[in-house]
């Protein structure tokens, strides 16, 4: 089971302090990151994701007592969010094959539009990313973080765009992995943080 270990975080821009000294630890399950706008939600997910380096402080990923290293860690994460783009002019059938190569999981045609078919989009398999509304990209954005079935799930306000049958995937999603990885939402939107186990509050 996955382990996150966060200690003294801190990270700032220019001179203003988004967050600093957050501590928490979460073992599994599923963890929310809840404030308001503007409160740091979506800096501190990036950060635990590696795609901010943090000003102060430490993130460490485990998976039993072994320390993941940068490698490992991109291999067993999946990241979703509203600002992850995919290549415009490839069909969204050549965004995932593209991601799933580049992980060294390169997967059959068939598998991909099956999960293209699951989120019901399975249509636009040959059609360009460009050409997606904005609510058939974030679909396109929470398969490209799931088709690898990974231990760590990370969502940045995942229902952004999202119509009803959108949410309820994702509440699918979510309780499906609840016991076999650790996924973690960021949000200020009470359907998804409802979803969650244990609730750290951005003040």
């Amino acid at each position: 089971m996955i382990t996150l270990s966060v200690q003294n975080l801190g990270k700032h821009f220019g001179y203003r302090w988004i967050f600093r000294d957050v501590n928490l630890s979460v073992t599994g399950g599923v963890l929310g990151i809840a404030g308001l706008n503007g409160s740091g939600k979506s800096t501190l997910i990036r950060c635990l994701a590696g795609l901010y380096a943090p000003d102060s402080g430490s993130v460490t990923w485990q998976e039993g007592q072994a320390t993941l290293n940068r490698e490992a860690f991109r291999r067993q994460s999946g990241f979703a969010a509203p600002y992850i783009h995919h290549y415009a002019e490839l069909t969204c059938l050549e965004n995932l094959q593209f991601l799933m190569d580049s992980r060294g999981k390169p997967a059959e045609e068939g598998v991909l539009l099956g999960a293209l078919d699951q989120l019901g989009i399975g249509a636009k398999a040959h059609a360009a990313y460009k050409s997606l509304s904005s609510g058939q990209q974030q679909r396109i954005k929470l398969t490209a973080a799931t088709l690898h079935n990974p231990d760590i799930l990370m969502l940045d306000e995942p229902g952004t765009n999202l119509d009803q049958n959108g949410m309820a995937y994702v509440s699918g999603l979510v309780s499906a992995r609840r016991h076999q990885a650790l996924t973690i939402i960021a949000s200020n939107d009470t359907r998804e943080l409802d979803l969650c186990d244990t609730i750290f509050t951005i003040a």
